[in-house]
């Protein structure tokens, strides 16, 4: 019996089974996957009954026209990139494969950011135990702020997901770590600088982490850790280059990646303001505009700032020196009052770490005042703040634990300076949420362990929470509502509810009486309705009030052309097309008043001047016809 049972055993080897804890890991991810994409699901149904689902923010809608730019093989421009391109490429795939029906492209961001919470887990069963993980994993799924950015076009959701597969990557390395792991490390960072290349604060972080021997005991030898920070270079190198290269050749210009940094510097660097998002006239004002040479602000970062800085300059200048030109205002205000600086800088680091959820352009508070989900009992920043800093000090208590967490301390220093440098928002911080809580995690352990050896040995980080809770808790900053009524009465006005919209607008003016964006908003709602001669009252008067906004006069100008006054319609669109001559469109409308008014000669130089900066306009060139047959001369070629 015994020889035909171990016959048996060489001809039928025993089959591998899985331990129960090797099924535990690998259900663990796959729980924390569902209920991630479970909840983003249940808030996108959700989202389509409100009048924002159709209705794109400002940085939303440039990245979806840029990505079907680039679906339609157009590229992104022939400039330099203004933001990070890596999401509209992204976008742009999404689109290609499912098309570009909101629906189905949230729908796939959903599916790719709900991937976050179990990369989580991951990541965090190399620093605390199972059970801890799984807390991180859940919250992560559960995280109110995360659920609301997998479903709006914007690159947050890609950007944390690339940030924990860096954390990953990095983590698992050994003192037998071959340079490839580094090298991935590095292209990864790379990828999510094409996003925000602020994160490349955390490159010199990196490469101090290897050099002190990446938390390893005992160091790995000298010359590894020197071929592994060259790779890691090398990676990010090699991932950056494309864009790099890219602007040198497109837009004959050197610029890393995107031309915005400077502006955003100043915006959180500058006399008046208090590190958070500035409107666009404040802006231009604390740059120093202002009486008649105050240069033209519109409803643009991009546009604003450029026009500001060839103002100061007074000539045409590249991404790169428009850049500069804020980066030197930054600098010149930081310098003028060094106390108030610093006083600014602490306060933003409070910021980073505040329980307050900063709008910007989408407002948090208005997304939870439309959809029930969000109203639910989520994970919050302020619900995890406290505990992840009490993490990081339990993390800095020993040396072994300061080796142990030496690489997530450093992430989560760099990522808040990334913030902290430029100006606080909800959205900008979001990326750092899964290291926080990895250390909130980290927090919970500790405290429990403690409390089973002694109840007392719990006293001094109960007090230690107790005052981190306070200080992630002060009042800190207010809101301005305005910006988010300003998107909704937007939304209302593309479903065509235009006397909710125009009510709205209404609400957001007298939230806050300085800001152009919503008195342009009101006129364009009237001029929707059909209401033509209040779309005029409302843009003369903010017209008067802001002189140098452009769209204020190009809407001036079409209320009054709807109106049937010829001549104030030219005299708006020249105001209009003074403040961006280069706009072929201002000076087309132009033509068109003035040919109206029966300014024959006026109106031949405004179309001829559309035509130069947009030749082979068809629209140009049919008024241009039509003008020419309506007073008997010959078309242009034709015999005299």
């Amino acid at each position: 019996m015994a020889t035909r049972a171990a016959e048996r055993s060489r001809r039928d080897p025993p089959r591998a089974v899985a331990s129960p804890s090797a099924r535990r890991d690998l259900l663990a991810p796959i729980a924390l996957y569902v209920l991630a994409l479970g909840l983003r699901i249940a808030y996108l149904l959700q989202l389509r009954e409100t009048p924002l689902f159709h209705s794109p923010g400002l940085d939303s809608a440039y990245y979806l026209s840029t990505a079907r730019a680039i679906a339609r093989g157009e590229g992104i421009g022939t400039v330099v990139y203004f933001m990070g391109p890596l999401y509209s490429y992204v976008l742009a795939l999404i689109g290609w494969v499912v098309g570009f029906a909101i629906e189905r492209a949230l729908l796939v961001q959903s599916l790719i950011g709900s991937f976050g919470p179990p990369l989580l887990y991951l990541l965090a069963r190399r620093f605390v135990g199972r059970v801890a993980a799984i807390a991180a994993g859940v919250a992560m799924a559960a995280y109110g702020m995360l659920i609301l950015y997998d479903n709006l076009f914007l690159m947050e959701w890609l950007l944390t997901v690339l940030l924990i597969l860096l954390l990953l990557v990095l983590s698992g390395a050994r003192a037998e770590s071959k340079s490839v792991r580094f090298f991935a490390g590095g292209a990864l960072l790379g990828v999510a600088a094409l996003g925000r290349a602020s994160v490349l604060v955390f490159f010199p972080c990196a490469l101090l982490w290897m050099a002190m021997g990446a938390g390893l005991r005992p160091r790995p030898p000298v010359a590894r850790r020197w071929r592994w920070g060259l790779a890691f270079g090398v990676g990010l190198a090699i991932a950056i280059a494309p864009a790099t290269l890219r602007n040198l050749v497109v837009g004959k210009d050197r610029v890393l990646v995107s031309s915005n940094g400077g502006l955003n510097l100043f915006i959180g660097n500058n006399s008046i303001g208090r590190g958070t998002y500035l409107p666009l006239d404040q802006i231009a004002r604390a740059a120093g505009a202002g009486g008649e040479d105050h240069p033209s602000v519109d409803l643009s970062w991009m546009l604003t700032g450029r026009r500001v800085a060839e103002a100061a300059r007074g000539r045409t200048l590249k991404p790169s020196e428009v850049s500069d030109f804020w980066t030197q205002r930054a600098w010149s205000a930081m310098r003028a009052d060094p106390a108030r600086t610093l006083r600014i800088f602490g306060r933003k680091l409070l910021l980073v770490w505040n329980a307050a959820e900063i709008p910007q352009i989408e407002d948090p508070a208005l997304y939870r005042d439309l959809i029930p989900l969000l109203r639910w009992p989520l994970v919050r920043f302020g619900w995890v703040a406290p505990w992840a800093l009490l993490g990081a000090l339990l993390a800095l208590r020993s040396r072994e634990e300061r080796r142990r967490w030496s690489l997530v301390l450093w992430f989560a220093a760099a990522f808040t300076l990334s913030v902290a440098v430029f100006f606080v928002t909800a959205r900008y911080r979001v990326p750092i949420v899964p290291v926080v809580l990895l250390l909130a995690a980290y927090s919970g352990e500790q405290l429990v362990a403690l409390a089973r050896r002694s109840w007392r040995a719990l006293v001094l980080p109960a007090v230690a929470l107790a005052g981190l809770a306070a200080v992630v808790h002060l009042d800190l900053v207010r809101f301005d509502r305005s910006a988010a009524f300003i998107n909704l009465g937007i939304a209302l006005a593309d479903e065509g509810r235009h006397d909710q919209a125009i009510a709205t607008f209404e609400r957001a003016i007298a939230l806050a009486p300085g800001d152009p964006v919503a008195r342009m908003n009101l006129g364009t709602a009237y001029l929707k309705a059909g209401r033509n001669s209040e779309a005029a009252q409302t843009f003369r008067d903010a017209a008067g009030r802001f002189p140098r906004t452009m769209s204020l006069w190009r809407g001036l100008g079409e209320s009054e052309a709807q109106l049937g006054n010829a001549a104030a319609a030219a005299a708006a669109f020249r105001a209009a097309a003074m403040l961006e001559p280069r706009d072929p469109y201002l000076w087309f409308r132009l033509g068109g008043a003035e040919f109206v008014a029966g300014r024959v000669d006026s109106a031949r130089a405004a179309l001829a001047r559309a035509d130069a900066l947009d030749p082979g306009n068809e629209a140009i060139r049919a008024l241009q016809a039509q003008m020419d047959a309506a007073i008997g001369r010959p078309k242009r070629g034709g015999p005299e």
